[in-house]
């Protein structure tokens, strides 16, 4: 028994028999058996004078003993006696009579012997503690005394019971004290439930369950867990597959009847459709099949007449026949089992059957079967009779489950498979008469694991495992028909427990682009096909004619219409599109969505407008009490729902690049998107739930980036462009209504939508503005209002404070113009104003020159409008950080307090009632986060608000902090800093004395070594132990310090919105952020971050001072992020026009006390150090850039000069340069160690490689004639050394290309090739070897000058097929450059896939070639296995960039994915786990043979010098 395992059981209380079942080793149930042997135990209690017989034992007593002998007793259990009557069933065996008890309850009476007392020692007393009257001994009787005892049936049932318990405690060397399941007959009434429960209860046993045998069937089988029959065999028929939905009838066939149940199961879940139970069939009868044929046997053999089978109640029975009867019964349970178990003849052999005559005969299976065929008919058609009754048909039922001991007859599965036809399975796999125990046992285990305490009871209607039909299902299947198609899916099927959620995945061709989705309730028919039966032979006119044969079949069909739904397919191949159907008691949702990401990084959140910024939205408004969300729009193109604590991404939706987010707005339950690109604009609706696009319209732009208005009216969403309007429905996106403004100026001006109005701002040389009324634009009349409007003025300043009133600041005074009567004019206050907010349902607020709030009163007068201001939000001392108006009237005004991190929140709920309001405090570091943005709440006020560095930050209603997200972290420059040993400490590295002499040093290492001595020691009994590379990562979270392969790291995010992070690449979280001060500049773009040395963080970034731009550089310390020195150098004025990691210091394998410097260049490519060094490099640097015209220009830049134009070259005509890479140092500054210079061949020959560190691989491409060219360029010499051309390429998708060493791998979009004749991926692997070999070996090119004349090369290119588009390559990278390479390949399925150099490599050798040792022949098709992925099942979203980073095994190159949206880490072994012991090496037991080796020979060696010596004398 396993320690962790409850100790529980399972009991299956039968009328004849029971078992017991518990949990083994491997946490399955299995039947146990007795002390005396036996698995099934008979329920039968015999007294015979001073001896007690329970189970097994007791039987044989029946023969001579039946008086004595009780059975039958479990269906007595909770009746009264009275109510027994003739009800109670047949026997076959007489035993002790039923005879009624004290308050009417059945039991018996039995004849036992009362043991004689001990005798009572002189002196003592008594066991009552009375002495003898006379002080003598009390005298001994020599015989036990002859005594009556009466029993009632609980009484017996725990006698029995307390029997089962005794042999599973013994079984499992414990008591099962976690609880015990008890099966009964479903016809068990309540009552009877209680009387069992009662009696196992006074057995000591802990029942958490009574549940119907059925049930426990259902339980043993696994029924709706088919991973679960796979794995154990339970499958019906050896399947190797398995439906969660099915229709079961489960057979119990036992001694006394045969139980038959209809259960539908859905996933896991019963549904109980029908039952009923017959008394006139079961094992009894089968009993009675073999007593006749034996008996007849017996009479024929003895000539003894022995009439059988006869009833012990019936009148003037002989009991000499009884006898035999009994004896009988006893003998053929063995025949049973040898039926069951073996083909062959089974035996019955009896002892003095009757008139001393022996038994000695034998039957076979077919002569049983045709005994028995009367009874399996009746089984049959109860079963039958029930399916019926549940309204179902044989052809609907998918599985029968045989349950009893009786059921093991193999002619009971043949005679039922009868009425069913052949797809449906008759299951006996587990053991039917230990089946009800398995179950019960399982279902112990189940409950004992959810159960939370120890004394209360588990609610039997909590619990699967009760059968009821009180449970609300479909009454018919749901399903979905794609149109065009009349074929019906079934999703849901009928009779499924509710509510119900069912998903299921629909794969979409190639070139669709939307797919629909038609939901159906259904409704099921039996289909009755006739098949005619073969011709007859002319030869064969006698056989009698064949009859025609009837086939029924289940037929669905779609019936009434649901619903429907339809979504964009994004992906060009191997798409999925996944329906989700949801069914409740009345009520039905439908979704659907493309397969793809599911991440937690959305970007810097939309913020310039009221249209975009963050919002809190209801999830369902239809609830009672609906979930609210956080709904955001980014800068990265993302729309999504955010929890309002910030943990959970409810769904996010990537939008195209080329889109850009204009607006969203929520309505009812779904979010409203709009976004332009450069020719269309797009109105998505999705789901406010679960993020699934309803429905889409794009509709064509008037002009290419104009800009779009929209407004949402009631149903409808009207766009306004270039004085053209459209008209769309909220419910399903059609376009019901379009208009157009006819001034031909109106069509390029700038114009927006109000409530009510379309405005123009016509391009005139008077500044003015046009209002449209929408109404009489939607009924094509176009009268309009034209205002003077002053030039400064701007559309989004204008505020609607009225229906009908615009408002705006002008010069500190207040302005209108009516929109209704034309009149316009200049406001009457006092006020000097500087900003105006629109406040729904209570005017307008104003901002004075004081940095004051005021809700401003607008009356009509004479003249126009006069301004009153009523209330203030502010006072004079205070300052706003944000205020936001709704559309509800409230307003939220936040405002800082004297300490630094604390902000006054006030919430005013009525705008015309400024009193009336909440206010609280909420702790915020603005010198961390920077400016709000923006502030938003929900129903309960909690707070979600945004800052300038893009983090969103969550707070409840009493102002705590519930969350944080920081989404400044996507999009950054993205570095690796390596930390170092424990024991080292980069603190003091920091802080120790460069000029530290030898004598010193020797002192210092002595120092350490002392030191850290005691924790070594005691490192090494932890080193014995098993380990592997994650738990040696992981065993040092809680210091920021090296683990012992260098996976942990600390990686550098350089945000664009200012701030600086550091997370930990154990888990990803943020050890340090740090935000550009806004002292020293304001507008900060961190431009490059790196680990510049000395465990600190060097940045170069671009900040505004004094109205100009200019480019700085800090240090960080690399474990907290403070400032190292007394702040930003200022490198020089103006942007950076590119920064160049210094090859001089190689960033990953410099000494922790190496500094690593960065070259910056300025506006003229003038070389800037940082950290300064003294010089740029001791070389001059060769760079190169793409000018203006498309030429390819080479810069050459020595010591602090500026750069000189060394050479300029030009390609071909009409072609783009797209990429240029060199093959010199990698992103992170690291320069990839050449492990090997050559490689040998088939001939024995020497394939050098060509080792260029100035060469270049320069892409363009030719869109007007589909073509692609790959230049290979010396970048010192400006020369192209060889070109590669490609056409039919797909120049709209990007080529992404890599170059290292001698190696060259890059991937395009191809229409149609000589090899290839449809469109696809193509990867293409080149690689460079040396030519000149005149000297006799290795050209040596990564030494030669690069004017060299020996520059030439062989170049050798195979190209292969991908299945996926790629969007980012990358080369894993190692220490030492020891391991083979993977390209690291970022799909537009969103993962990161890892393929090995051996299927890219260029020298694979086709049919034609010769083959060479380790070459994989070639084959133009690479296979990318998802399974397989390194992002294993996350999708990861906007990459372009695969960093490989080294780690201190030789094996193993982390992976570091980064771009617009996520990062992601992982690690790949392209060669193995080579330099790491597995899991499983056991170190302890290689250092106890060391030992003992040692140990050996130190014993040995002095026996082996005496031989030795004894060896030269003789």
């Amino acid at each position: 028994m396993s320690s962790t395992a409850p100790a529980v059981l399972g009991i299956n209380f039968g009328s004849s028999f029971g078992s017991i079942a518990v949990i083994g080793k491997e946490g399955h149930a299995d039947c146990i058996a007795n002390e005396d042997g036996e698995r099934q135990i008979a329920c039968a209690i015999s007294y015979n004078g001073e001896q007690v017989y329970i189970g097994n034992g007791a039987k044989p007593q029946l023969v001579k003993n039946s008086q004595n002998t009780i059975t039958g007793f479990r269906n007595l259990l909770g009746k009264k006696f009275s109510q027994i009557g003739s009800s109670a069933p047949e026997t076959l065996t007489a035993s002790a009579p039923v005879i009624s008890t004290e308050d009417d309850i059945p039991g018996y009476k039995v004849d036992i012997l009362v043991p004689p007392p001990s005798a009572t020692p002189v002196g003592k007393k008594s066991a009552r503690n009375t002495p003898a009257p006379s002080g003598t001994a009390t005298p001994a009787n020599a015989e036990p005394t002859p005594q009556e005892l009466v029993l009632s049936v609980p009484e017996v049932t725990t006698l029995y019971l307390k029997t089962l318990l005794q042999s599973a405690t013994d079984f499992l060397g414990t008591s099962p004290k976690d609880g015990c399941v008890i099966a009964a007959p479903s016809s068990f009434t309540s009552v009877q439930r209680e009387a069992l429960a009662e009696a196992a209860k006074a057995a000591g046993i802990n029942v958490l369950q009574i549940i119907d045998e059925s049930a426990a069937v259902l339980v043993g089988y696994r029924a709706g867990l088919p991973a679960e029959r796979l794995e154990r065999g339970f499958a019906p028929n050896g399947q190797d597959e398995e439906k969660a939905d099915k229709v079961v009838v489960v057979v119990d066939v036992g001694d006394t009847g045969v139980e038959v149940e209809m259960v539908a199961v859905r996933q896991g879940q019963y549904v109980h459709l029908g039952g009923g139970r017959d008394e006139t069939v079961g094992g009894r009868e089968l009993n009675k099949v073999l007593i006749s044929h034996f008996a007849k046997e017996f009479t024929k053999k003895t000539k003894v007449a022995l009439p059988l089978p006869i009833s012990p109640a019936g009148a003037n029975v002989n009991q000499a026949d009884l006898r035999a009867q009994t004896k009988l019964l006893l003998a053929i349970e063995h025949t049973k089992r040898s039926l069951s178990a073996s083909t062959g003849a089974a035996t019955c052999a009896v002892e003095s059957l009757k008139d001393g005559m022996d038994l000695s005969a034998s039957i076979n299976r077919l002569r049983f079967d045709g005994l028995a065929g009367g009874v399996y008919r009746k089984i049959a058609e109860k079963i039958r009779s029930v399916v019926e009754g549940c309204g179902k048909n044989l052809v609907q039922v998918d599985e029968v489950l045989l349950a009893g001991s009786s059921s093991l007859l193999p002619g009971l599965a043949s005679g039922i498979s009868l009425i069913f036809p052949e797809e449906t399975a008759i299951t006996s796999v587990l053991d039917p008469s230990q089946a009800i125990a398995i179950g019960c046992a399982l279902q112990a285990l189940h409950l004992a694991q959810l159960s939370t305490s120890s004394t209360g009871a588990i609610s039997q209607d909590d619990l699967f495992a009760a059968l009821t039909s009180e449970i609300p299902s479909t009454s018919q299947p749901i399903g979905f028909v794609l149109p065009g198609s009349d074929e019906f899916h079934v999703v849901v099927p009928a009779d499924t427990p509710l509510p119900a959620r069912r998903v299921v995945a629909l794969p979409v061709s190639a070139g669709v682009n939307q797919v629909g989705v038609e939901v159906w309730e259904g409704a099921e028919s039996i289909k009755i096909d006739t098949i005619a039966p073969p011709p007859r032979d002319e030869d064969d006119s006698d056989s009698e004619e064949e009859e025609p044969e009837e086939v029924a079949s289940v037929v669905r069909s779609p019936k009434t219409f649901l619903a429907a739904v339809k979504v964009g397919v994004k992906a060009s191949k191997d798409a999925k599109v996944l329906v989700e159907v949801i069914v409740h008691d009345g009520s039905l949702e439908v979704n659907a969505w493309e397969e793809g990401a599911d991440s937690d990084k959305l970007g810097k959140p939309l913020t310039h407008g009221d249209n975009v910024r963050p919002l809190i939205f209801p999830l369902n408004k239809s609830a009672a009490t609906s979930l609210e969300a956080l709904a955001i729009t980014t800068e990265s193109g993302v729309l999504a729902s955010v929890s309002l604590d910030g943990e959970d991404v409810y769904w996010r939706h990537q939008l195209a690049s080329v889109e850009t987010i204009q607006s969203y707005h929520v309505a009812d339950s779904n979010i409203i998107l709009r976004t332009t690109t450069r020719t269309q604009t797009i109105i998505r609706s999705f789901s406010a739930s679960s993020g699934l696009v309803r429905w889409e319209t794009s509709v064509p732009n008037c002009f290419e980036n104009e800009p779009v208005g929209d407004i949402s009216v009631g149903k409808q969403l009207i766009l306004a462009q270039a004085g053209r309007l459209v008209g769309l429905t909220l419910d399903s996106g059609d376009i019901v209504w379009e208009r157009t403004v006819s001034d031909d100026d109106n069509r390029s001006a700038p114009n927006t939508l109000i409530p009510g109005y379309l405005l123009i701002q016509p391009s005139s040389v008077v500044p003015k503005l046009t209002a449209y009324p929408l109404s009489d634009l939607e009924s094509n009349s176009q009268p309009s209002r034209t205002f003077s409007l002053p030039a400064s003025i701007a559309l989004s300043s204008l505020v609607n404070a009225l229906p009908h009133v615009l408002l705006y600041v002008h010069e500190g005074g207040l302005y209108y113009l009516d929109l209704v009567s034309g009149a316009e004019g200049r406001v009457k206050m006092d006020e000097c104003l500087v900003e105006l907010k629109h406040v729904p349902g209570a005017a307008v607020m104003a901002k004075s020159n004081k940095d004051e709030w005021y809700m401003i009163s607008l009356t009509a007068t004479k003249g126009g409008f006069k301004g009153v201001p009523i209330a203030s939000l502010t006072t004079s001392s205070e300052k706003t950080s944000a205020l936001t108006t709704y559309e509800t009237g409230e307003i939220i005004h936040i405002t800082p307090l004297d300490s630094e991190s604390t902000l006054q929140v006030k919430i005013f709920s009525s705008p015309s009632d400024l009193s009336k309001n909440k206010h609280f405090r909420i702790v915020y570091d603005e010198q961390l986060y920077g400016a709000i943005t923006s502030v938003t709440k929900s129903s309960k006020n909690e707070l979600a608000i945004t800052t300038e560095t893009g983090s969103i930050h969550f707070f409840d209603s009493a102002g705590l902090a519930t969350g944080l997200r920081e989404e400044g972290l996507s999009g950054g420059d993205v570095s690796v800093l390596d930390l170092v040993e424990e024991k080292v400490g980069v603190i003091s590295v920091l802080s120790r004395i460069e000029e530290e002499g030898w004598t010193e040093r020797v002192a210092r290492h002595l120092h350490e070594s002392l030191k850290y001595l005691p924790s070594y020691l005691l490192k090494i009994p932890v080193a014995l132990l098993p380990s592997s590379s994650s738990s040696a990562s992981s065993s040092a979270l809680s210091l920021l310090a090296q683990d012992p392969f260098n996976f942990r790291k600390l990686i550098l995010v350089g945000s664009p919105y200012g701030k600086v992070f550091a997370l930990d690449s154990i888990d990803g979280s943020i050890v340090w952020g740090k935000r550009l001060s806004t002292e020293w500049a304001v507008g900060w773009a961190v431009l490059k971050v790196w680990a510049s040395g000395a465990g600190k963080v060097g940045v170069v970034f671009r900040g505004i001072s004094d109205g100009s731009v200019s480019t700085y550089a800090i240090e960080l310390n690399g474990l907290d992020g403070s400032l190292v020195g007394n702040g930003p150098k200022e490198l020089f004025k103006g942007f950076s026009q590119g920064i160049l990691l210094d090859s001089i210091s190689d960033s990953q394998d410099a000494d922790i006390e190496g500094t690593k410097p960065v070259i910056v260049f300025d506006n003229e490519f003038k070389a800037h150090t940082f950290p300064p060094t003294g010089s740029v490099s001791h070389e001059s640097i060769h760079l190169t850039k793409v000018t203006s015209n498309g030429s390819l220009q080479g810069l050459e830049v020595a010591d602090s000069s500026a750069a000189l134009e060394a050479w300029r070259l030009s390609v071909g005509k009409d072609e783009q340069i797209e990429h240029v890479v060199s093959a010199g140092a990698d992103s992170l500054g690291g320069r990839s160690l050449v492990a090997s210079y050559g490689k040998v061949t088939a001939n024995k020959k020497l394939l050098y490689k060509y080792l260029n560190p100035h060469l270049l691989a320069v892409v363009s491409t030719q869109p007007s004639k589909s073509q692609a060219t790959i230049y290979l360029v010396d970048s010192v010499r400006g020369v192209i050394l060889e070109r590669l051309a490609h056409d039919n390429v797909d120049t709209s998708k990007e080529i992404q290309i890599i170059l290292n060493e001698n190696w060259l791998v890059y991937s395009f979009k191809q229409s149609v090739s000589e090899t290839y004749n449809t469109p696809g991926y193509r990867i293409v692997s080149v690689e460079l070897y040396e030519r000149n070999l005149a000297r006799g070996g290795k050209l040596g090119s990564s030494e030669l000058s690069s004017y060299s004349a020996d520059h030439d090369f062989d170049l050798i290119s195979r190209t292969y097929h991908l299945p996926v588009g790629v969007k980012a390559l990358s080369f894993s990278r190692t220490k030492f450059g020891i391991t083979a390479r993977d390209v690291l390949v970022y799909t537009e399925k969103n993962q990161i896939m890892a393929i090995s150099q051996r299927f890219l490599d260029a020298r694979r050798p086709t049919e034609n070639e010769k083959k060479e040792e380790g070459l994989v022949p070639y084959f133009p098709v690479i296979p990318l296995d998802d399974s397989k992925a390194l992002s294993k099942d996350s999708d990861i979203l906007g990459v372009d960039r695969i960093l490989a980073i080294p780690t201190l095994l030789e094996s193993t190159s982390q992976i570091l994915a980064v771009g617009t949206l996520d990062l992601a880490l992982t690690k790949v072994q392209p060669s193995g786990g080579f330099d790491l012991l597995p899991d499983s090496f056991n170190k302890l037991q290689l250092v106890l043979t060391i030992l003992g080796l040692s140990v050996g020979i130190f014993v040995a060696k002095p026996t082996v010098a005496r031989k030795k010596l004894k060896a030269q004398w003789y």
